[in-house]
């Protein structure tokens, strides 16, 4: 899996082909088995809860996951090729863990 930089950087050489297979799965209703990945939305919605405590102006704040794959992950020094893996390494980017 590759993150949305990737597909925003080269959109043009592959966005044809993302449009086609996303069109196919509406169409059908059928989806790839991971596309609802609990891990995957969990590690999604991350960035958002962190925009949200930083709206609300909190500071030294403690947040707590459920998906503790998500939180190893996090702290992990491993470097993972899954989906769930760029959007982890993206974060740790970001992050100072």
């Amino acid at each position: 899996g590759f993150n949305p930089g990737f597909y925003q950087h080269f959109w043009d050489l592959c966005g044809h082909e993302v449009f086609e297979v996303s069109c196919t799965w509406l169409e059908s209703g059928v989806f790839p088995p991971n596309i609802l990945d609990v891990e995957i939305g969990e590690a999604v919605g991350f960035p958002r809860a962190l925009r949200w405590v930083d709206e609300l102006q909190l500071r030294d704040m403690d947040v707590e996951m459920d998906c503790k794959s998500v939180v190893d992950g996090l702290y992990s020094h491993r470097a993972y090729t899954s989906d769930l893996g760029a959007i982890l390494n993206d974060y740790k980017l970001i992050l100072v863990l």
